[in-house]
């Protein structure tokens, strides 16, 4: 019993201890978008931070604090994340699709955005404004 207690309040002070070392913008980002202070792992390369949240998503962020990445690995990400952090004209398609409940995953580069449904991509293009999908509605 007393290992019990032993391994689990370890465990606990691990993840309060991945979540003190994220920089505060991460930090910041994560609680109000996935509402979680369960972090399974963290990693800071210097040009890059990835932090993956116990049995949710895995988020890339760069040098700057700003996402490249986030995979909700087999999940679907949170709806006020979708219309926060997306271009207006991509998030209105992604209403008009229906779809603002079934995006897995983002990506973005400088270039574009990627919203990942089940079924396809939408590729939006962060010069032009113009929207890549395979059948527009």
């Amino acid at each position: 019993m007393l290992l019990l207690i032993v391994v689990t309040v370890s465990a606990a002070a691990c993840n309060d201890s991945q979540w003190d070392e994220l920089p505060a913008p991460i930090a910041q980002f994560i609680d109000r978008y996935f509402n979680s202070t369960d972090i399974e792992s963290y990693t800071d390369s210097g040009s890059s931070h990835i932090v993956v949240i116990k049995n949710g998503s895995r988020l890339t962020f760069d040098s700057d604090y700003e996402w490249t990445m986030i995979d909700g690995r087999g999940g679907t990400l949170p709806q006020i994340l979708i219309s926060d952090q997306l271009p207006e004209a991509l998030y209105g398609f992604l209403v008009n699709l229906e779809a603002t409940d079934g995006v897995y995953s983002l990506s973005r580069t400088a270039y574009t955005i990627t919203v990942q449904l089940q079924d396809t991509d939408v590729v939006y293009d962060r010069r032009s404004g113009s929207i890549t999908y395979p059948s527009a509605p």
